[in-house]
């Protein structure tokens, strides 16, 4: 597992991460500092469009509208979410 706490660490690990094509799923969250989610899917769409191909993304937001983020994401959860709702999302994408 990588951890990130904001969109350009984010980028960083994916780039230099030697475990890519084993990672099975990245959770982002919409509002991070620094870099926020809209603006590194645009990055990764920019520089690395093999992983928005590869690996399936689920956008976690507090917000109600997310029509103005344009990259298309595998899902999204909604703020506050069922942490069961969260492990069946893992379960699906990520082999244990």
């Amino acid at each position: 597992m990588l951890l990130a706490q904001d969109g350009q660490k984010a980028l960083d690990l994916l780039q230099k991460s030697s475990v890519l094509p084993k990672l099975g799923l990245i959770l982002l969250d919409y509002m991070m500092p620094v870099m926020d989610g809209a603006t590194f899917l645009l990055e990764l769409q920019r520089n690395h469009p093999q992983i928005l191909s590869a690996i399936p993304i689920f956008l976690i937001t507090g917000r109600n509208d997310t029509t103005h983020v344009t990259i298309k994401t595998t899902g999204t959860l909604q703020k506050p979410f069922d942490m069961e709702e969260l492990s069946t999302i893992a379960a699906r994408y990520c082999a244990v």
